[in-house]
């Protein structure tokens, strides 16, 4: 058919393939229609995922400047008593040497000691989240006879002044005891040759 604007062109499908056409794209809109219901439900899960990692996120970096601020805070309350002290994945590391606490064989936190675990627990009774692991180590030098019936091995030693440092940070520095932990390593894990 011509007319003076241009030629238009009619044509015509039998009725079962014009049903089938229109089928076949109904199918395809469905088919769609799911995938994109199936897309939004996955970028939710994404979305929520992210969600939770950024709050993991938050979290570690507030828990690392906590740990940070308390490193910062044992060190100035045991400034210039020779400890150690060091911040580290989330674990702080609090090094005292043996004689700074005990005097040679014995178990009992000596004077010294107890000046520096007093400083010490002064810090340590303001957290309130943590455990605290107090680690006895010993050297590998044998168990003097006349200590030996107290003491069979260094890991009796070291686990037995580990006890009294807790002891010590809970009875005299007010850290709560369901926070300390005292375990020994003898001379199985030295922290110095």
């Amino acid at each position: 058919v011509g007319t003076a604007a241009g030629l238009y062109q009619f044509g015509f499908l039998p009725r079962s393939e014009a049903l089938r056409r229109t089928s076949a794209a109904l199918g395809e809109m469905q088919q769609v229609r799911l995938e994109s219901e199936t897309l939004r439900g996955s970028l939710q899960e994404s979305r929520t995922a992210l969600d939770h990692m950024r709050g993991a996120l938050t979290l570690a970096n507030a828990r690392q400047a906590e740990s940070a601020e308390l490193v910062g805070r044992i060190q100035t309350a045991l400034a210039q008593s020779g400890v150690e002290v060091s911040g580290e994945t989330g674990r702080i590391g609090v090094t005292l040497v043996e004689r700074m606490l005990f005097d040679s064989g014995q178990t009992e936190v000596n004077e010294r000691g107890k000046l520096v675990l007093a400083r010490l627990g002064g810090v340590l009774q303001t957290i309130d989240d943590r455990v605290i692991q107090v680690a006895g180590h010993t050297d590998d030098v044998p168990i003097s006879p006349d200590l030996q019936a107290r003491f069979p091995t260094n890991w009796e030693l070291s686990t037995a002044r580990a006890t009294n440092v807790v002891r010590y940070l809970h009875e005299q520095g007010g850290v709560d005891a369901r926070q300390l932990m005292a375990s020994g390593f003898g001379a199985h894990r030295p922290v110095a040759s």
